[in-house]
């Protein structure tokens, strides 16, 4: 009896045979057909190569997305902590600019420069509106531009304008134009008047040697705002905005504002005049631009898609180069700025959209040339109140001409 049960215990379970036979089975046919592909391969090694491409060059993109990714967190989270100026985070969807504590900047020293009172100013609208490089312009940078808020923070600038200035001239300029503004307060905006005053109206740049450059320069010369936006043409809008809430908030007695781009010359004294002899109120006054069609050239720099601007035709506009603003429309023009969905053409923006919000007159001054060709004409300074696409050294050229060939260096 006790034999029978232990002979039991030594026979296989049920069913165990059966389980192993198909395992063996499986284990074959894997191993036959990995005998077979590699068979095949050997017959067919262009097939083999095909394989080895794709596996390389599958690797070879997520490398570069991972690199790639890691460049553009690193961009939205940094911008120039060692400048003085802070750095710009990402923070819910808005730019913040807070202070560095790495910074060489005295804090409680440049608190006065900011129009806040806890060391942080907050961007709206910037986020995500990088700089537009040559004419390769990203259409999702204009469709993130169109925000309702326009609030942008002045970092640096006079805290008022003199209350003798009749006209002030702010002129837009790229942080790294240092040689514009050099020549522009030698020449044209170098007079004494004082019924006339000039400023610079300057982004932050990239580049943190520019940055410290821009902010060595607001320190020298007490003629330069400084906005805490990054340097590109699709936020030469912010900068417009900025201008008016300065001139809103700042300087009230201000009888006009003329805005201007820093590749233009202006005959100021001839403004003047002209202005003396002006009866309008509420008036835009430059060269008007009407029944411009919206560019649907991918290629263009002024591609602008249907789905930013829907219209066939912009509202009529003053060119962006240079214009005059009354004193008495620009409170109503900024605030029109604040209800106004923004577009990313400065002009087409300020003097058309808002412009037709707030019912501003377009006035149309022909001495305002916006688009000149020294290759092809010859001007005269005299003959024209502003002229527009002149460079550094043309500039001084005309200066030169007008002012009975004057030797002054440059």
């Amino acid at each position: 009896m006790m034999m029978l049960e232990y002979t039991s215990l030594l026979r296989e379970p049920p069913g165990l045979s059966a389980d192993c036979d198909w395992v063996l089975d499986s284990e074959q046919r894997r191993f036959t057909a990995h005998q077979q592909v590699k068979s095949f391969l050997q017959q067919h090694p262009a097939v083999m190569k095909k394989i080895w491409d794709v596996c390389f060059l599958s690797v070879y993109v997520l490398l570069m997305l991972a690199i790639h990714t890691v460049l553009r967190l690193n961009h939205q989270s940094t911008l120039d902590g060692a400048t003085g100026l802070g750095y710009l985070t990402n923070n819910g969807g808005r730019g913040t600019l807070r202070w560095s504590a790495a910074s060489n900047v005295n804090r409680r020293d440049n608190q006065r420069d900011l129009h806040s009172t806890k060391g942080q100013v907050v961007i709206e609208n910037v986020t995500g509106v990088k700089p537009f490089r040559g004419r390769r312009v990203a259409i999702e940078n204009r469709l993130n531009a169109e925000i309702r808020t326009q609030r942008v923070e002045i970092l640096r600038g006079p805290h008022r304008c003199r209350q003798t200035s009749y006209l002030i001239i702010v002129v837009c300029s790229a942080a790294d134009h240092f040689r514009h503004r050099d020549i522009i307060r030698r020449t044209w905006a170098s007079g004494g008047a004082d019924s006339v005053e000039s400023l610079f109206v300057v982004g932050l740049s990239e580049d943190p040697i520019t940055n410290k450059l821009v902010k060595d320069e607001c320190s020298l010369y007490d003629d330069m705002m400084l906005v805490n936006i990054l340097e590109s043409y699709g936020n030469l809008t912010l900068k417009s905005v900025a201008i008016l809430y300065w001139m809103k908030e700042r300087c009230h007695d201000g009888k006009y504002l003329l805005k201007v781009d820093d590749d233009t010359v202006v005959n100021v004294p001839k403004l003047v005049n002209e202005l003396r002899r002006m009866s309008h109120r509420k008036f835009i006054m430059g060269d008007i631009i009407g029944g411009a069609r919206p560019v649907r050239n991918k290629t263009s720099k002024w591609y602008t898609p249907e789905a930013l601007f829907r219209s066939l035709r912009y509202p009529d506009y003053v060119s962006g180069s240079a214009y005059v603003i009354s004193g008495d429309l620009i409170g109503p023009l900024y605030e029109a700025t604040q209800m106004t969905p923004s577009f990313w053409l400065e002009d087409v923006f300020v003097t058309g959209m808002c412009g037709s919000r707030v019912n501003a007159t377009l006035i149309h001054n022909s001495r305002f040339k916006s688009f000149v060709s020294f290759s092809r004409h010859s001007y005269s300074l005299s003959k024209f109140t502003v002229l527009h696409r002149v460079g550094p050294e043309q500039l001084v050229k005309l200066w030169q001409r007008h002012n009975n060939n004057n030797t002054t260096e440059f």
